[in-house]
């Protein structure tokens, strides 16, 4: 159940972004927030991704990924030339992340990353369910896999002109989504 918490409630999300940049922790049903230490870096965090409270990585605006396995009392450098702007790791080796063109993968924990083939351009989502079976948001579309990357499917949503950014999978079939138009009108719905 990877990252469910972040759909729940607002509240929610906003401390799962919070936690997973290791700045500010708060337990459920607290009002208050701890300001966690954190091993000096003067860049700014852009985009995170966690497995558990303990191991997780963050990319900062110089294309450093920095990675954790103590919930961020410590951080490894895995020096990266990707911007990415979106990442989304499933367990200590395997991850998925997006720039503003391409989706790549690795399978070393970050240290390499390989550029996945799609069926069209990309927009700025991915959630994977695991190691195989995930979803990437394309233009007017979202792309599917159930073989870690290796070939796509195209769910297209019945509508033209809405593209998704944002969206949650229960299973292989079941998910949440957030989307929107180019009249800046936003939908959500199940898929």
């Amino acid at each position: 159940m990877k990252n469910f918490i972040r759909f729940l409630s607002a509240s929610v999300r906003i401390r799962t972004l919070l936690v997973s940049v290791c700045f500010i922790n708060a337990a459920e049903g607290q009002n208050t927030w701890t300001v966690l230490s954190v091993p000096d870096n003067p860049n700014e965090y852009t985009t995170s991704s966690f497995i558990n409270d303990e191991e997780g990585w963050m990319l900062d605006n110089t294309t450093v990924l920095w990675h954790t396995t103590d919930g961020c009392a410590t951080l490894d450098t895995i020096f990266t030339d990707k911007a990415f702007l979106k990442l989304d790791f499933v367990d200590p080796l395997i991850g998925y992340a997006l720039d503003a063109a391409e989706a790549y993968k690795t399978t070393d924990g970050g240290f390499s990353w390989t550029t996945l083939v799609l069926p069209g351009s990309i927009i700025n989502s991915l959630y994977f369910l695991n190691k195989d079976t995930g979803f990437i948001s394309g233009s007017y579309s979202i792309y599917r896999t159930t073989d870690g990357g290796a070939s796509w499917i195209t769910i297209s949503p019945g509508y033209y002109g809405i593209n998704f950014y944002d969206y949650f999978f229960l299973n292989d079939s079941v998910g949440i989504a957030v989307s929107g138009d180019y009249n800046y009108d936003y939908y959500y719905g199940t898929m």
